[in-house]
């Protein structure tokens, strides 16, 4: 019994003895911010800025633009003037995927700018509103008869008319 208490002592203050050796080892671990050779290799953060307006002057803003960028996880939405700012670590480009209501969709791969700065223009979906047909028929004789179909439609477009080249009615 006395031996295995003068060997369990012996081995504790062996393993004492090391564990201080061992404090006082020098630090070459460029990870360990004690050390000598340690430097700080993390990147810096950077703040990028998107703005997101309509395709047609005036360049109005558009507000709620929800923005994904999925190689940053990124899932942002416009403020009231139609800007969203982010931080991220530096990469060379990145995808960018819009959804707003009213508007078609994009996807866009931006470089990355020194200015970090970019605008993605979006064009607004035409809407058909107060839709009419009106048909009329005439008979004179009845070698003679005519029957004609007038249509008329009004189209609102929220960034402007520019872009509506021709409206089709299909069957």
């Amino acid at each position: 019994m006395i031996r295995r208490q003068l060997a369990l002592s012996i081995g504790s203050l062996l393993f004492v003895v090391l564990i201080t050796i061992s404090c006082d080892a020098p630090r070459q671990n460029p990870f360990d911010p004690k050390a000598s050779n340690y430097s700080d290799n993390q990147p810096e953060l950077i703040t990028s800025k998107i703005y997101v307006k309509h395709l047609f002057p005036p360049f109005n803003p558009i507000v709620h633009a929800n923005i994904i960028i999925p190689d940053l996880h990124l899932f942002l939405t416009t403020d009231t003037q139609g800007l969203i700012t982010f931080e991220h670590l530096p990469v060379d480009s990145f995808l960018i995927l819009t959804d707003v209501e009213g508007y078609f969709n994009r996807q866009i791969t931006f470089k990355t700018l020194p200015n970090n700065e970019y605008t993605i223009y979006l064009n607004a979906r035409p809407q058909v509103e107060q839709v009419q047909f009106i048909s009329t028929y005439t008979n004179f004789e009845q070698s003679n008869s005519t029957t004609n179909l007038s249509f008329n439609a009004t189209i609102q477009d929220p960034d402007g008319p520019m872009d509506v080249n021709r409206v089709m009615l299909k069957n």
